[in-house]
């Protein structure tokens, strides 16, 4: 919990960052790297269709 002095001026409880990220991306294999980029670059490829074809 926060204590009462980590507010805002809302009283709305204020906390760091460090306790609020997210986590990391774990790519540890070579498969998991190639089907994350393979999704990125799907991703484009659609968005292109998209906008050559509308």
């Amino acid at each position: 919990m926060t204590a009462p002095d980590d507010r805002d001026a809302d009283g709305r409880p204020v906390y760091s960052a460090k306790k609020v990220r997210q986590g990391e991306v774990n790519l540890s294999s070579r498969a998991r790297r190639s089907l994350f980029g393979g999704g990125l670059a799907g991703i484009v490829v659609v968005g292109l269709l998209l906008i050559f074809l509308v």
